[in-house]
């Protein structure tokens, strides 16, 4: 294996000329061979008349031999001694030579492997030369520059079984994109490729994939940026990015996997190492993608928990059951409380069908329940034909006793409204007082939010004391409400859990 501390190389101009002479005396041949071994096997494949798919593969061996070549030989020019004067330029002379011959070698991996399948294994010698020619490159380029010994042969494992994904490739060299997009094709996965940084954030703006496959080393905007931009993108973070580099990036490849990188892969990429790291990573990916599924359903059914507790509890209790409250009570100095009755709704109902009984509730009892939230009154509960509300509770309000007025002379304005469409008109009581009072949740199977003490019951006296179509007002409510509203003395009256005391009607707002 590559060492894994890479040691750069003396950037003294005679080490720089002793760089250059291995590369013109060792490399230089056998990238010319890797030439001349790839068009000779073309030829070959040509003459045995071989499908254009196996052609295609050969002509791109060949494309890929050549590219080699020219970067060999262009290394040989004099002023690219001048340009390998540093470490970095090094490694960059490292990664573009091992590109090439990484694709030579992946395409006759897939030659030899097709051409066994389509009669031409008689061939299977002369693929075998080339791929020994491929290896001998990679271990001449991996000595001149920084002596490091020959790879172990590869071991021969059955390809993952793993469900298909959606891929991106991202190399700036066309021959690793193909080779990489041709591998991953055969086996399945749907592939798009990007020939640079920009590109590749551009696609995965655009689009979605399961996982990309990222050069580290790209002129522009390089793979480690690219990964950053991905992880910090809420968008694209969920995208398992797989880093690609040259042999004796370690200390790089590091740097990768902590800022976000699921794995990582070293070109040569030998097709077994890529499908299983690939098979790992989709399985990690479909896990999210299964783990978010699972919390967007459990939001989702919570959303509707909520929704249904909200119908039956004020929104902060709700949430106060949510955070593990086992027993909710509060206690509350000024609220005012009101209660509703129809007048003489037995016999009513005794006249009319179960469903029109219904359909009349529901009809009255959700326009009143509209009064109730525009009003930002909280609705207690209904017994039968009884309707029980409370303003300054659970949130305080200063205005509690005209919240509770302008709801009573809502509710009186609404039922004169529904009256003329019904069977029969309905005649309502009402009944107001203010004060402190107890409230709580109560119950473990069916949840219910309710208020007690004498201001609860104060209202439901003066309810019951009430006359048909009137709004029945205690004298605790009357201070709050006399700047505002016309109130019309009832006289004394004996009520009740009070004894005597004087009461008032809500006449209605005072003009202003």
């Amino acid at each position: 294996m590559p060492s894994a501390t890479i040691t750069p190389l003396v950037t003294s101009d005679a080490a720089v000329g002793e760089v250059v002479t291995r590369i013109r005396s060792q490399l230089l041949p056998i990238a010319q061979l890797c030439v001349s071994q790839s068009t000779a096997l073309r030829q070959q494949f040509s003459d045995a008349k071989a499908a254009t798919q196996l052609l295609a593969v050969a002509d791109r061996t060949i494309t890929a031999s050549r590219s080699l070549e020219r970067l060999v030989s262009a290394s040989l020019e004099p002023r690219a001694e001048v340009a390998l004067a540093t470490p970095a330029a090094q490694r960059r002379l490292r990664h573009d030579l091992r590109n090439p011959i990484a694709a030579v070698r992946g395409f006759v991996e897939i030659l030899a492997e097709d051409a066994e399948g389509a009669g031409f294994g008689y061939l299977g010698a002369d693929v075998q030369t080339l791929l020994a020619t491929a290896d001998e490159t990679l271990v001449v380029i991996d000595r001149i520059l920084d002596a490091v010994g020959v790879t172990a042969a590869p071991i021969v494992l059955d390809r993952p079984d793993t469900q298909p994904g959606r891929v991106l490739v991202v190399d700036d060299d066309d021959s690793m994109r193909t080779l990489l997009t041709q591998q991953l094709r055969r086996d399945g996965h749907e592939v798009v490729a990007a020939a640079s940084g920009e590109d590749a954030l551009a696609l995965m703006r655009k689009d979605e994939f399961d996982v990309a496959l990222l050069d580290l080393n790209m002129p522009g905007l390089g793979g480690y940026d690219v990964l950053t931009r991905v992880v910090a993108d809420p968008d694209l973070r969920e995208t398992g990015v797989i880093i690609v580099s040259s042999a004796g990036q370690d200390d790089r490849i590091v740097r990768c996997i902590e800022a976000g990188a699921i794995d990582y892969l070293v070109k040569p990429i030998k097709p077994v190492l890529l499908r299983a790291r690939l098979a790992a990573t989709l399985a990690r990916k479909r896990l999210r993608d299964t783990e978010r599924e699972h919390r967007a359903r459990l939001e989702e059914e919570k959303g509707k928990s909520d929704a249904l507790l909200l119908n039956i509890l004020p929104r902060q209790m709700v949430v106060r059951l949510s955070a593990g409250e086992d027993i909710i009570a509060d206690a509350f100095d000024n609220v005012t409380v009101l209660f509703t009755d129809f007048v003489g709704f037995t016999r009513f109902a005794a006249r009319l069908s179960p469903r029109q009984v219904v359909e009349t509730l529901n009809r009255v009892f959700s326009a009143f329940d509209n009064l109730v939230l525009r009003l930002n009154v909280e609705k207690i509960k209904m017994i039968g034909d009884a309707y029980m509300a409370v303003a300054g509770l659970p949130t305080p309000s200063l205005d509690h006793a005209e919240q509770i007025a302008e709801l009573a002379l809502g509710m009186q304005s609404t039922l004169a409204q529904i009256n003329p469409e019904l069977t029969e008109p309905l005649q309502m009581r009402i009944g107001i007082s203010s004060g402190p009072v107890m409230a709580g949740v109560i119950g473990t199977h069916k949840f219910a939010f309710d208020v007690w003490g004498h201001t609860v019951n104060m209202a439901a006296r003066h309810e019951s004391y009430c006359e048909p179509g009137k709004i029945h007002v205690a004298l605790e409510a009357t201070p709050f409400l006399r700047e505002r509203y016309e109130l019309q003395s009832r006289g004394i009256l004996n009520i009740r859990g009070r004894g005597e005391v004087e009461t008032f009607y809500l006449l209605g707002r005072k003009p202003r």
